[in-house]
């Protein structure tokens, strides 16, 4: 049987995958060029043939030319450099014919004249082309081979170039192979709806190993370096928190678990802390993933596991909203391209840095997976899903699990109000209360989390304080608008994290800070969808209820993106907020999924809508290029590109009425789709400053750390039995974190929920330029520190140098490590027969309060006051910190109070000689008891307030949801038998 071949036809669609191949490589060239040389300079676009300079005349300037002995090209001498005229504004191309090993450091100037003055830039010389951005002004550039004598090279060709020509050039192989790599998915996409045509589920099939694939490609692409090469997911830029907070954290758990000494009381945090203090961090199930695989795997692997972690919520977050999205009857490369875009969204990319905070993401997803389901169907198994993940969610965080209700709540009655639903009021009442007894089921049964982390809240922590009501601060902020910068800047965000700045913040005048600004990404095309959302809901609109509800829906969106109120009320009425955000991630995916569909599937296009699109996008990216800062100006330039591309696209699609040809089009629109997302995420997560696994200073033998602070460390416990503080004058693994890596009680910590005595006392008796809200530092400037020092027993002091303070003494060295001794401490106890009022107190300058501290006990007003500046005969045993437990014993022989250097935070109970003892509130920050005269054993236990409630609550939660599924069981199926 012979098979006929249609070779018109054939060679029709070779053509067009030629066409296809084409299109890709140019744009990757046009985008990648731009990207490298934005639009400060547009006058080296103008440049279509190369000029050739006269080599004579630039060897003619040259200065220390020395011929090579092999007569194949230069050697460079003591002060070798060129200096060749150039036009300004333009792309000049150094050709390097010789070049000696992979690169040769140098140096350019470029100057309006031949003097030079300004600092020169340092540029890598390689093998082949090296281009130079002339700038405007410059008419002379002087060219530094190298500072090191006798280096071999040979300047061939100095040249103007098109910049297209040089970029396809430099990074031809990257062109090529990613081009057929994206040439390979649109034919593979063709390929799939011909071989699967009459075959809906193997089509789905493919989909989803395609979607896969993608988000695999685009994990690789972004985190390459992470996964096999030197980086660590760990941030030392404006992203430090990581390095000073939640890795230092990571390590101390695994730490302590690792030695048997994890307690519900953290001695290594600062003075210490509550597990409460930590408490999300803890049960974040992908914290405790690096946790427990530090403890199975070695300490050393936490650092790796970090990027593990993040890997896996993202690959979570993109099946389900592919599952979210298809309970939306979306098509299944709808909900792909939604999903993946969700899987990469700017929220989790960001604050997934900051580990625990991105886990929300997949949180919220479970939460809306179920209401949606019992919203389109009643089933009781939804119930029950409902309520087991808002008790999972707020086990996890209280705190993200109360936005991510608050939204949840919002969403629901929208959806309960939609008319397309078609219901009787009575139906959407009982659905709305169905679903609200599932989701207080959730809340109680999460209520051995939530119970002690609100207690801790409320009653310890400071981050709530505040002179205003919440109600007053919501309503302020609700009839209140942000400032013309911060809209604009967040008209930004709805399209990338990075179009203003990353670390530079004077590029912002309106949010002063990377993370803390709104992080609505999920695509650089968001306005295009929405002028399509926007033009064609109104086209469709038949009735003036749906007609209201679309007015509805925008003033709520509107309202959540641009108001402080909503950004106060959902940080707990606290303070205006953008932590919030990633509520609206699952909405953007769901808008990109049903515009997509529209546009692709339904043929449904709109020159409005795309003109709205288009032009919005261009107008917020072009204002944010001309203040931009350097480090992403470029990027928006790129942005731009792509954007315009997008749009020609869409164009192509809608006139080309041939169906394979629009399904060549939407393949190189989901092209578009995976350069932007790729770009985005990889600006975002890997152009930044990061640890290195080269740069640490700290060797891994299984579970044990070792060097020279370690073993300095090691020995003190060693030689001084008793408790004891320590702080350091340098870094080894984190400047505010090393005490929880290396195990020992500080001064130095950073704590964003701080004890609201500790804050206190940080900031009547220390110096507050060393304490901020989060953060707090050892730097000795003024004598009278000293006191505080001593007070809390800061009994060491590790240094790296010699130091010269009267009050230290020298102990010893070990390795590179100094050791010296605070002289007047002694003791993490004290004990006082002499007190003064806060308020007396107060009354006094910083270093008056300072200097009480060596004889009197400063106290509530109201508290007993004793005068007896006599203490009599003192004798203070050795007290010793395990864990949950203080103990000691103290002979005196008048009455006093007895200070404990413990944070006065509820849950500490203080027994003398086995009775119970009432506590107050000791020099703002610590515990006292009043003793009679004679010996005592003193011991201070530390329980989680609330803890033993909040299980029975959870008890009862449970089956209180069991209960409920039950009876909502029994009664639909009464229902549906009558």
């Amino acid at each position: 049987m012979q098979i006929q071949i249609d070779k018109k036809k054939w060679l029709k669609n070779a053509g067009v995958l030629l066409a296809e191949l084409i299109l890709i490589i140019a744009g990757l060239v046009l985008v990648g060029t731009v990207g490298t040389r934005g639009f400060d300079n547009l006058k080296v676009y103008t440049t279509i043939f190369p000029q050739y300079q006269d080599m004579d005349e630039v060897l003619a300037g040259a200065n220390d030319l020395i011929p090579s002995e092999d007569g194949n090209g230069y050697v460079t001498g003591e002060d070798t450099y060129f200096v060749i005229p150039v036009d300004s504004d333009k792309l000049i191309d150094l050709e390097m014919s010789r070049i000696e090993g992979e690169g040769i450091l140098g140096e350019i100037w470029q100057s309006e004249n031949e003097t030079f003055a300004e600092k020169p830039s340092p540029y890598t010389f390689e093998l082949g082309h090296n281009p130079v951005q002339v700038k405007k002004t410059t008419k002379y550039i002087r060219v530094k081979i190298s500072s090191q004598p006798g280096v071999h090279y040979n300047l061939s060709r100095v040249s103007y170039r098109n910049p297209f020509s040089v970029f396809a050039r430099i990074n031809k192989s990257s062109i090529i192979t990613t081009a057929f790599a994206l040439w390979g998915l649109c034919i593979l996409l063709q390929v799939m709806q011909l071989v699967f045509k009459n075959c809906k589920t193997g089509r789905n099939f493919l989909h989803i190993v395609l979607y896969i694939g993608f988000v695999g490609i685009t994990i690789a692409y972004v985190f390459h370096d992470f996964i096999w090469g030197e980086k660590l997911f760990l941030y030392t830029d404006i992203g430090s928190d990581t390095m000073q907070q939640y890795y230092p954290y990571y390590m101390n758990c695994v730490r302590r678990i690792s030695e048997g000494s994890f307690s519900i009381w953290n001695w290594d945090y600062g003075l210490g802390t509550s597990l409460i203090n930590n408490i999300s961090q803890t049960l974040d199930p992908f914290g405790l993933f690096v946790i427990l695989g530090g403890v199975v795997f070695g300490i050393g692997k936490v650092k790796r596991l970090l990027v593990v972690a993040q890997i896996l919520k993202i690959i979570l977050s993109a099946l389900l909203c592919r599952y979210f999205l298809k309970l939306f009857h979306v098509s299944e490369r709808a909900a792909c391209i939604g999903g993946y875009l969700y899987a990469f969204n700017g929220y989790l990319m960001l604050w997934g840095q900051h580990y625990l905070l991105g886990t929300i993401c997949i949180y919220l997803l479970l939460i809306l997976i179920f209401l949606e389901k019992l919203i389109q169907e009643f089933k009781v198994r939804y119930v029950m899903g409902l309520g087991i993940s808002v008790a999972a969610s707020i086990i996890y965080s209280y705190y993200n699990t109360y936005m991510a209700l608050l939204f949840v709540g919002i969403y629901c009655v929208l959806r309960l109000l939609n008319p397309n639903l078609n219901w009787p009021l009575k139906e959407r009442i009982k659905r709305a209360f169905t679903i609200l007894g599932g989701i207080i089921c959730g809340v109680l049964a999460g209520a051995v989390s939530l119970l002690p982390a609100a207690s801790y809240l409320t009653s310890s922590s400071s981050r709530l304080d505040s002179d205003m009501s919440a109600l007053t601060k919501f309503f302020h902020g609700l009839f209140s608008v942000y400032s013309i910068e911060q809209n604009s800047e967040i008209a930004g965000r709805m399209i990338s994290n990075n179009l203003y700045y990353i670390n530079d913040i004077n590029a912002s005048s309106g949010w002063g800070n990377y993370y803390e600004m709104p992080n609505i990404c999920i695509t650089i095309f968001i306005y295009f969808f929405l002028g399509q959302l926007l033009v064609q809901s109104i086209k469709k609109c038949k009735s003036y209820k749906n007609a209201l509800y679309g007015i509805l829906i925008t003033f709520v969106g509107i309202l959540l993106v641009f108001n402080p109120g909503m950004a106060i009320a959902f940080n707990g009425f606290a303070y205006a907020q953008a932590r919030y955000t990633f509520v609206l991630m699952p909405v953007a995916a769901l808008l990109v999924a049903v515009e997509w569909d529209r546009l692709t599937r339904k043929k449904e296009f709109s020159f409005i809508g795309l003109g709205l699109g288009l032009i919005s996008s261009l107008y917020i990216v072009i204002k944010a290029y001309n203040k931009a800062s350097l480090e992403v100006r470029s990027y928006d330039a790129e942005i731009i590109i792509l954007q315009i591309c997008f749009a020609f696209l869409l164009l192509v699609m809608f006139f080309w009425k041939n169906k394979q040809g629009r399904k060549i089009v939407e393949s190189l629109l989901i092209v578009c789709v995976l350069l932007s997302t790729c770009t985005e995420t990889y600006m975002t997560t890997s152009q930044r400053g990061t640890a290195y696994t080269t740069t640490e200073e700290i060797g891994y033998d299984g579970h044990t750390m070792t060097n020279d602070t370690i073993d300095a460390l090691q020995y003190l416990k060693e030689q001084d039995k008793g408790f004891f503080r320590v702080d350091k004058g340098y870094a080894v693994v984190s400047t505010y974190g090393d005490s929880l890596v290396m195990g020992y009680s500080s001064v130095t910590d950073y704590n964003s929920t701080i004890n609201r005595h500790l804050a206190d006392f940080y900031n009547m008796l220390y110096t507050r330029a060393k304490v901020t809200d989060a953060q707090r530092i050892v730097v000795y400037s003024e004598e009278s520190e000293v006191c505080p020092m001593s007070l809390i027993n800061l009994k060491y002091i590790l240094s790296m140098g010699e130091l010269d303070y009267s009050w230290c003494e020298y102990v010893g060295r070990i390795g590179g490590v100094y050791i010296y001794r605070n002289k007047y401490a002694d003791s993490a106890v004290s004990f006082y027969t002499n007190t003064i009022s806060k308020s007396e107190c107060e009354s006094m300058d910083e270093i008056g309060r300072r200097l009480l501290l060596k004889d009197t006990l400063i106290v509530p007003d109201g508290e007993d006051v004793l005068h007896d500046t006599e203490t009599g005969e003192v004798t203070l045993g050795s007290f010793v910190a395990d864990g949950k437990y203080f103990t000691g014993t103290i002979s005196n022989e008048k009455e006093g109070f007895l200070l404990l250097t413990i944070p006065d935070q509820d849950g500490w109970e203080v027994y003398v000689d086995g009775k119970k003892t009432e506590t107050i509130n000791g020099d703002y920050g610590f515990l006292a008891v009043k003793l009679a005269a004679g010996n005592h054993e003193v011991k201070a236990v530390y329980h989680i307030p609330y803890m033993k409630q909040g299980a029975v609550v959870s008890i009862l939660g449970v089956l209180l949801l069991t209960g409920y599924c039950l009876w909502l069981y029994h009664r639909d199926r009464k229902r549906k038998q009558g």
